[in-house]
């Protein structure tokens, strides 16, 4: 079977228009992306099926937009989704990250000529709370240190330093390919070991050994 194949495929004329290549000729670069500005490229982290229908609706809700946003259906578990309104766009990228049906919802901005469905989805963006901090290591220096153990710190919450909250928060860019962390390893000043337990934020399902 497999040598009739490769019979057959050697018998396959080529057509010249693969060869050749689609560009820009003649057309003016204006810095107009269509929309895409607007447009964020999503996926249900999940290997599952998912109801289309049913999670628009249910994003749709967790959002409140002020204007229509419109959803397409993409292939493996992804998706476009077109937000009209700059104010709503900025709250849904900065109040994530978001789950439908306890499965986290990747979201990220479409790059300009970017294929959605080729995408890097790894990363999300989480508020984690850093808990057991020795005493003497809580500045913001020492929450970026442990924090960035994680991933990029995107951000460390004043209002613990401004006596305004009992929790040591940051901002972390987390791959979600890899297992969560679930603490840090920290010397206090007797070299002694303490662990910094972490605590995440509006976290789905998610398995902290493996994914």
């Amino acid at each position: 079977m497999a040598g009739e194949l490769s019979e057959l495929m050697r018998r396959v004329c080529v057509n010249e228009a693969e060869d050749e290549v689609v560009g820009y000729e003649g057309e003016i670069d204006n810095g107009s992306n269509n929309g895409f500005d607007k447009t964020l490229v999503g996926r249900i982290h999940s290997d599952r099926p998912y109801n289309f229908q049913r999670m628009k609706k249910a994003l749709s809700a967790a959002w409140r937009p002020r204007r229509p946003i419109t959803f397409k259906e993409l292939d493996s578990n992804m998706f476009l989704v077109h937000i009209d309104h700059y104010v709503d766009l900025k709250r849904v990228l900065e109040d994530g990250p978001w789950s439908f049906e306890r499965n986290l919802v990747v979201l990220k901005p479409i790059e300009k000529d970017e294929q959605p469905t080729e995408s890097d989805m790894s990363k999300v963006s989480f508020w984690i709370c850093l808990l057991n901090m020795p005493l003497i290591r809580r500045n913001k220096t020492w929450v970026r240190r442990i924090a960035g153990k994680l991933g990029e710190v995107m951000d460390v919450d004043d209002t613990y330093f401004e006596n305004r909250s009992k929790h040591i928060r940051a901002k972390v860019m987390i791959n979600i390919l890899n297992p969560l962390c679930r603490f840090v390893n920290v010397m206090n000043l007797q070299n002694e070991k303490i662990r910094v337990y972490i605590q995440y934020e509006k976290l789905p399902n998610y398995c902290y050994w493996c994914v």
